[in-house]
């Protein structure tokens, strides 16, 4: 899971507007204003527009959101991780329901908006409110409940073991299937014991939480802590690579509005940013094409490299 901080920030912002406009309608304005308790200055009155609003952090959303960013991707313990996980799945399930995801994804469906402007850009006012919602916290909702379930050491299904090492669901299922860890079916899902799988997703990648008052000492560390990287990919599984690179310079974007970069990194962090990443790559005949990622993964730099 990989994103710019402007991205998630807007949707928490999005989530929070969402909220003042249903109790807007249900209760009054007044009560909305209230409860955003807002400064004496702000143009959010006016304009309902997201951007507009205070920081998120001072909400008890964004705050919470904070609390699992930092548990998801710093490994910290928080003894309101439970809670937070259970109340933010709550809204994130009443505020962006199927058919409100689906209007945001139709808004997004031309391409329009290749570049988003950040907040209070030229143009930043224009965009689409579909541009705010790209599913992250559904996602960091889902990959801290994953990892509250190996804290408390509870059965983990291959799609929770995929979630927590940026792997594929059918690759956690053959390895599963080869037997690397024990696995056993219950209600037609397959399920691994936290105990017999803790040090396969170590070896993949997985960190333990750390500051528990009883921290699980079953899971050996390693002495090495790999990097890895948040990469696109396509829908045929491959990636965006160093080995993407032509002439050594990376090509990024859209046909007709592209841009190039000397540097992988540069270029990724580029990428990480589109709405849809689209990168050109050598194709098996050498003649290069133009891709775009149906989704991110976290892989060790050593893969990507070998890739």
């Amino acid at each position: 899971m990989t994103y710019s901080p402007d991205l998630l920030d807007r949707e928490v912002r999005l989530a929070i507007t969402h909220l003042a406009l249903l109790t807007e309608w249900t209760i009054g304005e007044d009560a909305s204003l209230r409860m955003l308790d807002l400064p004496g200055d702000s143009h959010f009155p006016d304009s309902r527009h997201p951007d507009e609003l205070p920081p998120v952090t001072d909400y008890e959303i964004g705050r919470r959101v904070s609390t699992l960013e930092s548990y998801v991707h710093a490994q910290r313990w928080a003894d309101t991780v439970a809670a937070d996980i259970q109340q933010l799945r709550f809204v994130v399930e009443g505020v962006f329901p199927p058919s409100v995801v689906a209007e945001y994804e139709a808004e997004k469906a031309d391409g329009e908006w290749e570049h988003v402007p950040a907040p209070f850009e030229e143009g930043a006012g224009d965009v689409p409110l579909g541009y705010f919602h790209n599913g992250l916290m559904s996602q960091l909702v889902d990959l801290a409940a994953a990892r509250l379930k190996v804290d408390q050491d509870e059965p983990l299904t291959m799609g929770e073991i995929a979630l927590l090492t940026g792997k594929r669901d059918a690759t956690v299922t053959t390895t599963a299937y080869r037997k690397v860890f024990p696995t056993y079916e219950h209600d037609g899902k397959r399920y691994a014991a936290t105990a017999d799988v803790l040090p396969w997703l170590v070896q993949n990648g997985y960190l333990p939480t750390q500051g528990r008052d009883e921290p699980m000492d079953s899971a050996p560390i390693p002495e090495h802590i790999e990097d890895y990287l948040f990469v696109p990919v396509a829908r045929d599984g491959s990636i965006f690579a160093p080995s993407c690179a032509s002439g050594g310079r990376f090509t990024i974007g859209e046909k007709g509005s592209e841009t190039r970069f000397d540097s992988y990194t540069d270029a990724l962090e580029a990428l990480q940013r589109m709405p849809t990443p689209r990168w050109r790559r050598p194709g098996p005949k050498g003649v290069a094409g133009t891709v775009a990622g149906v989704r991110f993964e976290r892989l060790a730099r050593s893969r990507v490299e070998a890739a």
